[in-house]
């Protein structure tokens, strides 16, 4: 349907519509089968699938990713902390008080 120069469409259930494409529920994408079309899930991307040995491997290494990346953000957060800390003491220690006379 054409409203105003936008097309609009009603997607029935049991279709996906990915990539400019409308997809039957359950079918594989031809170019990565660890991904299906799962419209109860999300109609307007894939949905990742753990079927094969393949795309079980393939989460597994996101999750490690995952994990890693995670780490490395709270190393660099804490780093960050300490450096401020120790900016700031430093700058406390090192006003001296006036010389009395």
């Amino acid at each position: 349907m054409n409203v105003s120069g936008e097309l609009r469409f009603v997607l029935r259930d049991g279709f996906c519509f990915v990539n400019g494409r409308c997809i039957a529920d359950n079918t594989q994408d031809e170019a990565n089968k660890c991904n299906v079309c799962k419209y109860k899930s999300d109609a307007f991307a894939w949905t990742k699938q753990s079927l094969y040995e393949e795309c079980k491997e393939e989460a597994k290494k996101l999750w490690i990713i995952g994990v890693v990346l995670g780490c490395i953000v709270v190393l660099v957060a804490v780093t960050v902390a300490i450096l401020m800390i120790k900016k700031k003491n430093k700058r406390m220690t090192s006003v001296k008080p006036p010389p009395y006379e």
